[in-house]
């Protein structure tokens, strides 16, 4: 239980470097490189939830699943030169506008 809450806080603080913003609630843009094979994107909606815009070019993303069920509010996504094979499981993400992407 103790190793689960020290990863959570350290998720946290990562993402507190990458946006130098202390309170990731107010958080609305994201622009980061992540390998989702090591590092896990779902809790993000959680964190993140005034997240409207989220740039992960060039990040390690096998499904749109991977970023969670939570990003109610996301209306950009970027995903180019991700290794996507799809796109299943953008209807978890409800106010999407916009989606960027290669194949």
């Amino acid at each position: 239980m103790q190793e689960l809450l020290a990863k959570e806080q350290q998720e946290e603080q990562l993402l507190r470097d990458i946006t130098g913003v202390q309170r990731l609630e107010d958080v609305t843009f994201l622009d980061a490189v992540v390998d989702c094979t090591e590092t896990s994107l779902s809790s993000l909606g959680e964190k993140m939830p005034l997240l409207r815009e989220l740039k992960l070019n060039n990040s390690a993303l096998n499904s749109v699943r991977d970023l969670g069920s939570r990003l109610r509010h996301l209306q950009v996504l970027w995903v180019s030169h991700c290794g996507l094979t799809g796109l299943d499981g953008l209807n978890a993400l409800p106010s999407l506008k916009e989606l960027y992407g290669d194949t």
